[in-house]
């Protein structure tokens, strides 16, 4: 059985403060900053951890978040949609 997601680049934003937070962000883009710029990960790593939320995705288990959207979790990694 194949399984496809589909996931929106999406823009940057502006990054706010000293922890690489940002203002008007959405979809992976905002992922692939945060994760290379504030945790240093190299591209390489990045793209492990953008394989990891693909797979959580399609094959995860989702329950409800506190912040009212949905945690998906699957092999110890964690995806969050608001």
């Amino acid at each position: 059985m194949s399984v496809w997601v589909d996931i929106n680049y999406g823009k940057h934003g502006e990054i706010v403060d000293d922890y690489f937070g940002t203002k008007g962000a959405m979809g992976d883009s905002h992922i692939v900053d945060k994760r290379s710029l504030a945790e240093g990960l190299n591209p390489e790593e990045v793209a492990e951890v953008l394989r990891k939320m693909v797979r959580t995705l399609a094959k995860g288990q989702a329950k409800e978040s506190r912040s009212g959207g949905k945690a998906i979790t699957n092999d110890g990694f964690r995806v969050l949609l608001s």
